[in-house]
């Protein structure tokens, strides 16, 4: 089940630049997620941080609790990107 209000939000597509490599998640209508290399779609939002510090939070999950050294920088390109983030970035540590 999605969450309240993010529904709304999908389709939409994160992407995910570290120092290392470009990823982008997808999140369909129905909630499926697909992590796929970079596309030529735009993102709905756009994460940079390095490599060790994405995985670090990912895997800590609510990570944002701790302050971080060297914050991701996050950028919206979409109304719906910004909602979908204001609902799901603590979830993931960002």
């Amino acid at each position: 089940m999605l969450r309240d209000g993010l529904s709304e939000t999908l389709p939409q597509s994160w992407r995910f630049v570290t120092n290392s490599e470009v990823a982008v998640v997808r999140i369909l209508r129905g909630g499926q997620v697909e992590v796929l290399d970079d596309v030529a779609e735009p993102p709905d939002v756009i994460v940079q941080w390095s490599q060790e510090e994405l995985v670090a939070a990912l895997l800590s999950g609510r990570s944002n609790e701790v302050p971080r050294p060297h914050p991701p920088v996050i950028r919206f390109a979409t109304a719906h990107g910004r909602k979908a983030f204001s609902l799901l970035g603590t979830s993931l540590g960002l």
